[in-house]
């Protein structure tokens, strides 16, 4: 958990540094905080919880605006830091993809059910026609309460440490919500459309920030439920 810390405060140091040098952004970048807030740390070593990076292999997903930038390597990249940020936090993770590969909704959720999972994670990152739209927002399965409470735990992290604009969680019926047997989010970072958004998006550092949200989000749920 020490190593946790130590690299999720560079992360943020560093975004501070870089977005001082930002002359216009959406995001108040340099109001990021550069210290963690952490919580006690509950070792749950049959806590299994499976991370799923959005699209993948022939499914590039969204573009950037400038279209250098795919969503399907950088939610493979964030899920990568979420699984780091979580084992060091004493939890078990599944990845349903660790690599540039295709991979059917069905079989992500597939992964969660095989495995058992306490929770399932979507990461993805977001895209408009209006390229001013930006901000992160969570689905949630319409039907299943934990799922909302989990939803909201996650943002709530992800908008404390990132700062950026909140769209709330959201109900909704996607494949990867609505197979899977566990409670289950889908985390959208933040959009590839927008040109202010995405020049922190592509930065390392500030998915590193994301990551780690997404990680103490999900241990304060756990920490609640249990």
């Amino acid at each position: 958990m020490i190593r946790a810390v130590i690299l999720f405060a560079i992360s943020l140091i560093a975004i501070t540094s870089c977005s001082s040098r930002q002359t216009s952004s959406t995001l108040d970048t340099e109001n990021l905080i550069t210290s963690a807030t952490t919580t006690p740390i509950i070792k749950k070593a049959s806590t299994i919880i499976a991370i799923d990076a959005g699209h993948g292999g022939k499914d590039p997903g969204a573009l950037s605006y400038d279209k250098r930038h795919l969503e399907k390597h950088m939610t493979l990249a964030t899920v990568m830091m979420v699984k780091n940020y979580l084992e060091d936090m004493g939890y078990d993770v599944i990845l349903t993809r660790n690599a540039n590969t295709t991979l059917p909704l069905y079989k992500r959720a597939a992964i969660a059910n095989k495995i058992n999972a306490d929770l399932f994670v979507s990461i993805h990152y977001n895209s408009s026609l209006n390229r001013k739209a930006n901000g992160i927002e969570i689905f949630y399965y319409k039907t299943s309460t934990t799922s909302k409470q989990y939803a909201q735990h996650v943002l709530d992290a992800l908008i404390q440490h990132t700062k950026a604009p909140s769209r709330g969680i959201k109900p909704a019926y996607f494949t990867v919500l609505e197979e899977t047997t566990m409670p289950a989010i889908l985390v959208e970072g933040g959009f590839m459309s927008n040109p202010a958004e995405m020049h922190i998006l592509k930065k390392p550092q500030y998915l590193n920030v994301i990551a780690y949200s997404i990680a103490e989000g999900i241990h304060w749920s756990l920490s609640i439920e249990h």
